[in-house]
């Protein structure tokens, strides 16, 4: 038998290489980045920054891999394990973030800002995660008891226990949406919003929609270079668990006043449409899917190789999977879900075409632009479409379905916007 220590060595060395690998690709890469800029100072750095982040990725999931692979340490050395998958982690987050600054043009300090932000984000993404986890196991742990007391036959044991598998995977995703707004308070750099008029407008929108205006916070991140317009937490919370609305100063400084109105409609579409539901059920359903997937395959290993350790590196492999086809699932619904809000905008919400247009590419051009190549790529991949991608299917609806008649220009005198309200 293996001595966990020298196995803990072994692991360490083999979680190092990506890291190490990383770190000279990035040394290669700011080199690359320096003679790109002499020779085209306005070269396409939204696509540089999606290189970086690609490689990051992949570095990810190779330390992941070796992260699930060792569940059987775990048990022998569980807080040295996650101590150092944690370091890991955090490490590749400082190489990232030097990597992108010399994109960006940051100095030192924002540098450090940067790298503050980072940790804060790790920190409350963890927090969630661990939410999340004491969630089931409160649940497993409630209708287990329930079961022993029970002494009933199997299959009411199983149904009870299955009751406590669903109970806690609602519970622990639907706690972390309620707390959407503190975790997003938490790691971005936002502060309620000062200015009376933009809030007066915001308020009117949401009074038209029939809608409580929720809490209004500013978030000043101009230097991210990721301009956004955001609700978060369930419509229906109280106290605690309110709602909010996040919204970049980029946004409030070159959105012209129709251009903000049309852009509020679109997140007020999200709401009208229940996506935030669907998102939350279609979530359950794919990790109670993929749960189920998992371990199906690691019984039938178990079964096949009873003498070999198949089933671990089975569970891995399907632990990836899950993810991928996970994260690919819910991109494609959050992509179907942008273009149904653009829509339900303008047809009734009194939005105008042309302002929620002009609304999206400059969103589109206050972040950079579109990327090409690996950017490209990645970029298939994430929940929102492009701007350009956007625009086109809003026209090409419309010319199909043509309003009924002309939208003013001005989104609170038009007919439908007043029908809607």
């Amino acid at each position: 038998m293996l001595d966990p220590t020298q196995t803990v060595k072994g692991l360490a060395i083999l979680a190092a290489i990506p890291l190490v690998l990383f770190a000279l690709w990035s040394e290669y890469f700011v080199q690359y980045l320096q003679n790109l800029a002499k020779a085209n100072p306005k070269f396409d750095r939204a696509s540089e920054l999606y290189k970086i982040r690609t490689a990051s990725l992949l570095v990810a999931i190779s330390e992941a891999t070796l992260f699930l692979g060792t569940s059987n340490l775990q048990i022998e050395k569980r807080w040295l394990i996650h101590l150092a998958f944690v370091g890991v982690i955090l490490t590749q987050a400082v190489i990232q973030g030097k990597t992108e600054n010399k994109i960006r043009g940051d100095d030192s300090a924002k540098g450090k800002a940067d790298l503050t932000l980072a940790v804060k984000s790790f920190f409350w993404f963890a927090v969630g995660g661990l939410i999340y986890v004491a969630t089931m196991i409160v649940s497993l742990t409630l209708f287990a008891g329930i079961a022993k007391a029970a002494h009933g036959p199997a299959w009411l044991t199983t149904l009870i226990l299955v009751t406590g598998v669903l109970t806690g995977i609602f519970g622990g995703i639907g706690i972390c949406f309620a707390l959407g707004p503190i975790f997003t308070r938490k790691t971005l750099p936002c502060a309620p919003l000062a200015d009376e008029k933009v809030e007066a407008l915001i308020a009117a929108e949401f009074k038209r929609a029939k809608l409580a205006c929720p809490k209004i916070y500013r978030v000043d991140a101009e230097k991210y270079r990721s301009p956004n317009l955001m609700i978060a937490g369930f419509w229906r919370g109280r106290g605690f668990f309110s709602p909010a609305l996040f919204i970049s100063g980029e946004i409030l400084a070159e959105l012209s006043e129709a251009e903000l109105r049309a852009a509020l409609a679109h997140e007020i579409a999200h709401i009208s449409l229940l996506h935030l539901r669907k998102r939350l059920l279609l979530s359950v359903g794919l990790i109670l899917a993929t749960t189920t997937l998992a371990s199906f395959c690691v019984v039938l290993a178990h079964l096949i190789f009873p003498e070999a350790k198949a089933g671990q590196w089975v569970g891995t492999f399907v632990a990836g999977f899950a993810f991928v086809f996970t994260f690919k699932i819910l991109s494609m619904q959050n992509r179907y879900h942008e273009i149904e809000s653009d829509i339900f905008a303008v047809k009734s919400m009194g939005a105008t075409i042309d302002s929620l247009e002009q609304a999206l590419l400059k969103l589109h051009k206050l972040g950079g632009g579109s990327p090409t190549g690996v950017g490209a790529w990645l970029m298939s991949g994430m929940s929102h479409p492009t701007a350009e991608f956007r625009v086109k299917v809003l026209r090409a609806y419309f010319k199909k379905n043509p309003l009924p008649e002309p939208m003013s220009k001005d989104p609170a005198q038009d007919p439908i916007h007043d029908q809607a309200a």
